[in-house]
């Protein structure tokens, strides 16, 4: 359960990071969720989870069977979330429907979506500009789905996508506060350090099917 309020966002207090990751070589598919505490910045709970791919990878399709294994993980999670923070795609999809919209909607959390790849869309990237907070809008089917979100100066940015009863401007809020002090936001860093070092995964945030220079005006 969660604190809400009319807007689906109230006093968040606890805000858990799901990264999930494949391990081609033997075949599995990792989930790893760390529950964070905002006032004291530190981690309440920690989870990691793992099973056998079974179905082949069909880009459009596959955040379906990775919403099994993610809701399998966060029914262990005992404390109070108010926030999800996935390292996959939410509107910002070729469905508009990524995991971080899926989970939302199975859990009925806020929820957003924060990547290092761009599945689809196109933004003005003549626009955005090199300082840290600088935000050009995600579109993808004549609608704005996202923002690219340069969270350090200089850095190359992140995609920013809207999962589950948060809107663009709470999102982008969210996605500053968390990479206060990191290129990844704080949920996702913690997430990522529970997998096993030294272990060959890719991992879903990562994932981009487009060039780095897309397009600035939306063909759809």
């Amino acid at each position: 359960t969660s604190r809400k309020n009319k807007n689906g966002l109230n006093e968040v207090k606890h805000v858990a990071g799901i990264e999930l990751a494949y391990d081609k070589k033997e075949q599995r598919l990792l989930v790893a969720i760390a529950v964070l505490d905002l006032n004291s910045n530190s981690i309440l709970e920690t989870k990691l989870y793992e099973e056998e791919i079974t179905l082949p990878y069909i880009q459009s399709l596959y955040s379906l069977k990775e919403l099994k294994p993610a809701l399998a993980s966060f029914q262990s999670i005992s404390k109070k979330i108010d926030l999800i923070v996935c390292g996959a795609p939410g509107m910002a999809h070729p469905k508009e429907v990524g995991l971080a919209t899926a989970i939302g909607i199975a859990t009925g959390l806020p929820s957003i979506g924060i990547t290092t790849g761009r599945l689809v869309g196109y933004f003005d990237s003549k626009k955005l500009g090199n300082d840290r907070g600088s935000t050009q809008p995600l579109r993808w089917n004549s609608k704005n789905v996202g923002l690219v979100y340069r969270s350090q100066a200089d850095e190359s940015p992140l995609v920013n996508s809207i999962g589950h009863k948060v809107d663009l401007k709470t999102a982008k809020k969210w996605a500053r506060r968390f990479c206060d002090q990191s290129f990844i936001p704080a949920p996702l860093l913690q997430a990522k350090t529970l997998f096993e070092k030294g272990r060959n995964l890719s991992f879903i945030s990562d994932f981009s099917w487009f060039e780095e220079e897309s397009p600035s005006d939306d063909p759809s």
